[in-house]
């Protein structure tokens, strides 16, 4: 039982950590002009 929540918190850590060098990793691309952030607006492509 412990070391089953003991794992459940290591993949969920491993989830943050991810997560927070992904956003990182958008951060600098959109700053460096690669990336543009969606606006939310739905656009029609024939």
């Amino acid at each position: 039982m412990i070391t089953s929540l003991v794992a459940l918190a290591a993949g969920l850590g491993a989830v943050v950590v991810a997560e927070l060098h992904w956003q990182r990793a958008i951060n600098a691309a959109t700053a460096a002009g690669l990336v543009t952030q969606p606006t939310g607006e739905v656009t029609s492509v024939p």
